[in-house]
């Protein structure tokens, strides 16, 4: 497939140190925040279930989890496990198994704000897909419809310079909100690069650490040498003391040492602790900023923090970052997969969360009592409670457990008839 006279979409400008790294190779903070988010994300497990009705009914997140799990089984039935469906959510390609594929595309939607996902159909067009394959995102140009502000005709993926074109139908492209619109380069079609408002951010974190190691292998500038004696010193002369004072005094294998120079110096302390606190400080808070803008709690990351302070945040984690996260992707997989294989939907599996485990038993003492006054069936609350269906027809009917009657009829007096020449002694 190739597009001939049609304008080519720039390929977005990320946020690098240079031309042949990015932040998230250099930069221990960003590493670490993008990758808590990856893994989390890919740990939630991931499902082929058996559609309710015709089509799909897509329910939003909520950060009311009862409620989302109950739209949930009204969405959907039961897990396929044996179907090709299921067998590619699994294992994606030959190469990758389902932990690194998914992680994969979590990690480049949080460092990039998009993720591209290329999908075999084995040369067949609108066929089956085969295989995915995640595509970096810097490495893939749009190419738009140039009678549609937000239509697209194809990708173009740069291979180390081989062009490569994709059409649009066999790519999965996820992405964020992008306010830039621009009508030429289209860059409103593109995510948005999250690290782009963090760039003085990063670029001081950066000197920071380079600071820091420098301080730890010399000990950085603890004073001031001056020399009493020599006044006007030539530029060789200047030269050669500089060079003393960095082969005796300005090097690691140096550090903390006692040095001698020749001739009458003198030593200015400019205190150097108070700049050694300032360079920890500035480490953490661009830490907190960085976390912050990909969406996690610092206190997340952040040490030392009470236990009760670190579960809240590890479970704020979970439901406004991660389950949102989740649900996203899988509105885009059954928007592109599904219609592919036609007997199936995406979802994920929060059930099986640790940080949901404590919600999810309250929620069971709830549920519990919603079957005992028939307000859900036994097939629901199996399927609410991790259960597989039972498939008995009694377990789609509405019970009530327990015995109910009106006020007036337990307060009011048990009329019977009274038999005068009836002995009721007899009956004790």
């Amino acid at each position: 497939m190739t597009f001939q006279g049609v304008q080519i979409g720039a390929a977005p400008t990320y946020f690098k140190w240079d031309k042949n790294s990015d932040a998230f190779v250099n930069n221990d903070t960003v590493f670490t925040v993008v990758k808590k988010i990856a893994r989390k994300a890919a740990g939630v497990p991931m499902y082929v279930y058996k559609q309710k009705g015709e089509k799909f009914k897509a329910y939003w997140y909520t950060p009311n989890l009862k409620k989302m799990l109950l739209d949930k089984i009204k969405s959907v039935d039961e897990v396929i496990e044996d179907s090709d469906f299921a067998k590619l959510i699994m294992r994606p390609n030959p190469v990758q198994g389902a932990d690194s594929f998914w992680e994969g595309v979590f990690a480049f939607y949080v460092l990039r704000g998009e993720c591209f996902i290329w999908l075999n159909r084995g040369g067949f067009e609108k066929g089956r897909v085969l295989e995915m394959y995640i595509i970096p995102p810097d490495k893939i140009e749009l190419v738009p419809d140039p009678q549609d502000l937000y239509g697209i005709l194809g990708y173009i993926f740069d291979a180390n310079g081989t062009q490569i074109s994709i059409p649009k139908e066999d790519v999965i492209h996820w992405k964020t909100f992008n306010p830039e619109f621009d009508a030429y380069e289209r860059t409103h079609m593109r995510g948005f690069d999250p690290l782009s408002p963090l760039k003085r951010r990063l670029q001081q974190d950066n000197d920071a650490m380079e600071a820091a190691v420098a301080m730890f292998q010399n000990g950085g500038a603890k004073g001031v040498l001056y020399n009493e004696t020599y006044t006007d010193l030539t530029p060789e002369q200047a030269t050669q003391i500089k060079g003393v004072i960095d082969r005796k005094i300005n090097n690691k294998d140096m550090k903390a040492a006692v040095a001698s120079l020749q001739g009458k110096w003198g030593y200015l302390d400019i205190g150097k602790d108070s700049v050694d606190m300032e360079l920890l400080k500035s480490q953490q808070v661009t830490l907190e900023r960085i976390s912050l803008a990909l969406g996690i709690d610092p206190d997340v990351l952040i040490p030392g923090q009470s236990f009760s302070n670190k579960e809240w945040a590890q479970k704020k984690f979970v439901t406004d970052l991660v389950m949102p996260m989740c649900n996203s992707l899988r509105d885009e997989l059954n928007r592109v997969l599904a219609p592919s294989f036609k007997n199936g939907v995406v979802d994920f599996d929060f059930s099986s969360i640790p940080e949901l485990q404590e919600d999810l038993s309250k929620m069971w003492t709830v549920w519990s009592g919603m079957f005992d006054r028939g307000a859900i069936n036994a097939k629901e609350l199996r399927m609410l409670t991790g259960f597989e269906e039972s498939g008995k027809a009694e377990h789609e009917q509405f019970l009530i457990t327990g015995n109910y009657g009106l006020l007036e009829d337990v307060n009011a007096p048990i009329e019977q008839d009274v038999q005068p020449t009836k002995d009721y002694l007899d009956e004790l």
